[in-house]
């Protein structure tokens, strides 16, 4: 194991970063995956559905409602003015459909992009099968260690599994860019700093192997993680198709150390 990997794992603040215990952590993974992802605090599913919330367009509707019974008071109700008056109700009315078909339809994409990414994180050879997606060789005791680029870390505090983050160099013939995969923090153990320790034990393996960039993707709805990704410098390049959706892609540049 390299110096920089043993560095980045030394226990901080109660956060201990270390390697993949095969099968172990695998269960607490998948667990921790499906509830970082729906259930968690400021989660994407969460915050996508909020986004496109019914409570949006009940609001507006009950606004025009009620505008609509306090402005004629303050007209002169004559010929004209009340025809004027109902064409503006019915095509307020009209409006207010519309606004919640789209708002419905909205929230069926939201609920369509996590039903997919779910079954592909469950179902697909990544979280299966994370010794051979990361070219991990596993010793006698379970733990997996790196053959390269490629690797997968867990953090703990207190023993009790926290989150986890690979860097899988196998999904671009690019041999000086790396993907960040899999980064989610247990909802129990949000705001603590882990998901920065994660990635600083990251990107000194990264480095170490003289990439010159890392790459991740998220969603729009992944708000939390997005103010994480910028606040430590990543940066939006722009955006790719993921089954259908359009996600966000963001970029890192290294600085490679030199021997």
């Amino acid at each position: 194991m390299d110096e920089t990997t043993r560095q980045s794992q030394e226990q901080k603040d109660g956060i201990t970063i270390r390697q993949y215990h095969h099968p172990n952590d695998l269960v607490h993974i998948q667990r921790s995956f499906v509830d970082a992802t729906m259930t968690g605090r400021g989660s994407p599913y969460q915050s996508g559905m909020t986004m496109y919330g019914a409570f949006r367009v009940i609001y507006i509707a009950v606004s025009l409602v009620a505008f609509l019974q306090i402005l004629p008071s303050f007209l002169a109700m004559r010929g004209d003015t009340l025809v004027m008056m109902r064409w503006t109700q019915a095509g307020i009315g009209v409006l207010c459909s519309l606004g919640s078909l789209y708002m419905w339809y909205q929230r069926r994409q939201v609920q369509l992009l996590f039903r997919i990414f779910l079954d592909e994180g469950m179902e697909g050879e990544e979280l299966k099968d994370i010794i051979k997606t990361y070219n991990l060789h596993i010793t006698e005791s379970g733990t997996c260690l790196s053959t390269g680029p490629s690797n997968f870390w867990v953090a703990e505090i207190g023993g009790e599994f926290a989150g986890c983050i690979g860097l899988n160099k196998n999904l671009r013939t690019d041999a000086t860019v790396g993907d960040v995969r899999r980064l989610f923090v247990t909802p129990a153990h949000q705001g603590k700093g882990v998901a920065k320790k994660l990635m600083t034990t990251l990107t000194l393996h990264a480095r170490y192997h003289k990439l010159h960039a890392l790459e991740i993707t998220t969603s729009d709805y992944n708000q939390a993680a997005l103010r994480f990704y910028k606040r430590i410098g990543w940066k939006v390049t722009g955006r790719t198709n993921y089954h259908g959706f359009m996600i966000l892609v963001l970029r890192q540049e290294l600085k490679v150390d030199i021997d």
